[in-house]
């Protein structure tokens, strides 16, 4: 069997209004496509809406 690599953020953002800085580090960086993990209560919600609507 292979080796898997997981590379993850190294920032976390916190807070009231942390979700809206997604935007701009996505353009910033210059990213076309997101994977966003999620859970069905998550779905349920509405708290994966939030993260998708902005990456709309």
């Amino acid at each position: 069997m292979g080796v898997n690599r997981f590379v993850l953020n190294g920032v976390s953002y916190h807070g009231h209004g942390a979700i809206n800085e997604i935007p701009g580090i996505v353009k910033s960086k210059g990213f076309k496509k997101a994977f966003v993990a999620s859970d069905p209560d998550l779905i349920k919600f509405g708290v994966t809406a939030k993260v998708t609507d902005l990456l709309e």
